[in-house]
């Protein structure tokens, strides 16, 4: 149970959630009509779950947009390595169904056309710190540069539960949470395909990040670097540039619909709840 003085506000990433559930589960879980429901049965119970987990008092499901956003003017192929899926193995076409179950739950969802999901995370983790103690809800190691003080990812993997703070996130990358759309620049995304530096891992990469701050005094130095080392530095830079801007998560996004209310209640949302109870409501079960 959360202490009741610290306000708490939960931010979930959705497309995020919804892949891992549906590619988690069967797809056996289907509805009244004999479709498959088994991602919208698992966002909804991990919904509930991180509800009772967190008692947050602010909570948000952040989607993408459909629409090209500027990392696509910046960078073709960026993300070009994510193929479209046929519409029947096709996690998003059951976004419907999760979107009926959040406003039946009272959960705020928002999705803001031509941005992505992750720049509406971050400006709204940046805003929501200023009053509560945020968890960002996502398996996306790209929001570890968002972690500080007062914001914590929460992610749940093969069935284990981790929240990341700055002490975690320095005792699994041996850098600081400050330092961290810098390592990724060098040793790259690739599931976002997102090049870094040839023959930078990432042990080297958090070496040079603790000997020397950050990219610029690490450019800065590379006279006192292996040769092979500053040679790749050397040729990389313009690519970690472009790496370094297609990283960074936004976090002063200017929209209205950011300026929305984000409160809620665990009173409309009780513990005895269940998963099947909210399918019900919905007409998705029986």
């Amino acid at each position: 149970m959360r202490s009741s003085a610290a306000k708490s506000a939960l931010i979930v990433d959705g497309h995020n959630l919804l892949c891992a559930c549906y590619y988690g589960l069967p797809d056996r879980i289907r509805s009244v009509t004999g479709e498959p429901i088994h991602g919208t049965y698992g966002f909804v119970a991990a919904v509930l779950k991180m509800i009772r987990r967190f008692e947050p008092q602010a909570l948000v499901v952040c989607f993408d947009a459909e629409e090209p956003n500027f990392r696509n003017a910046l960078s073709p192929t960026y993300k070009a390595n994510r193929t479209l899926l046929p519409e029947r193995g096709n996690p998003f076409a059951q976004l419907p169904d999760i979107r009926r179950g959040l406003a039946w739950l009272k959960v705020p969802w928002l999705e803001i056309g031509g941005v992505e999901a992750d720049d509406v995370m971050g400006t709204l983790a940046r805003r929501l710190a200023k009053t509560h103690r945020v968890y960002i809800a996502s398996m996306d190691r790209d929001l570890f540069q968002l972690v500080d003080k007062r914001t914590r990812v929460y992610s749940r993997a093969f069935g284990i539960e981790t929240e990341y703070g700055p002490r975690e996130i320095v005792a699994r990358y041996k850098v600081r949470p400050d330092q961290f759309v810098d390592y990724r620049t060098l040793v790259g995304d690739a599931s976002d395909n997102i090049e870094g530096v040839d023959g930078i891992g990432a042990k080297t990469a958090a070496r040079l990040l603790e000997d020397f701050g950050d990219i610029p005094g690490i450019v800065a130095n590379l006279g006192s670097l292996r040769p092979r080392i500053a040679a790749a530095l050397a040729e990389s830079r313009e690519r970690m540039e472009l790496s370094k801007q297609l990283i960074t998560i936004r976090t002063d996004l200017e929209n209205e619909l950011l300026e929305g209310d984000f409160s809620f209640s665990t009173e409309t949302c009780p513990g005895t709840l269940s998963v099947r109870t909210v399918m019900r409501e919905i007409g998705l079960m029986t």
